[in-house]
């Protein structure tokens, strides 16, 4: 999940961070938009579906059939009423039932764990991504910065004559 803070430090002395806020709205992004995520979720969810299923089987089954049948003739109307039902109910004896509970519960925990694998790995990408390019930004900025300083600098000025001339060659 997203991180709690709203700046992260980049280790540079006085204190200078980074706003985070945009890679946390990204970051919750990844749940909506990712369709590697999407999947690994309706995984899970048939998963978890199928221990529920399991588990019913330790429950008893009762079906039920009602019928209804009526006969009309010119001198009267009759109708006969049925229901019919059974009840069944399978006694866990050699463990088939609960070993297929913890075999449908340990795929489900498996579906889960990759589920969080794959938006773990989304979410370290799109932070790295989101730090190169910061980094990148970073240094575009350092190197307009250094531009305009070095445009104000006169050839002639003490600093940069020496440099300057020994550049041109002897005149």
């Amino acid at each position: 999940m997203a991180a709690h803070p709203t700046t992260r430090s980049t280790g540079v002395p006085g204190g200078r961070s980074i706003e985070t806020r945009p890679l946390d709205r990204l970051e919750r992004q990844i749940d909506v938009s990712n369709q590697n995520l999407r999947q690994f979720d309706a995984a899970l969810r048939a998963a978890r579906a199928e221990v529920r299923e399991q588990q019913s089987e330790f429950l008893s089954s009762l079906t039920v059939t009602p019928q209804i049948q009526r006969q009309k003739n010119a001198l009267s109307a009759t109708a006969s009423y049925t229901l019919q039902g059974t009840a069944t109910w399978e006694p866990d004896v050699w463990g088939k039932i609960r070993r297929n509970v913890e075999s449908s519960v340990a795929n489900a925990q498996a579906s889960a764990a990759e589920l969080a694998a794959a938006r773990l790995s989304a979410q370290a990408q799109l932070a790295t991504d989101y730090f190169g390019l910061h980094y990148s930004d970073s240094l575009n900025d350092l190197l307009d910065r250094n531009r305009e300083r070095l445009s104000t600098i006169s050839p002639r000025s003490p600093r940069t004559s020496t440099r300057w001339e020994w550049s041109r060659g002897p005149t």
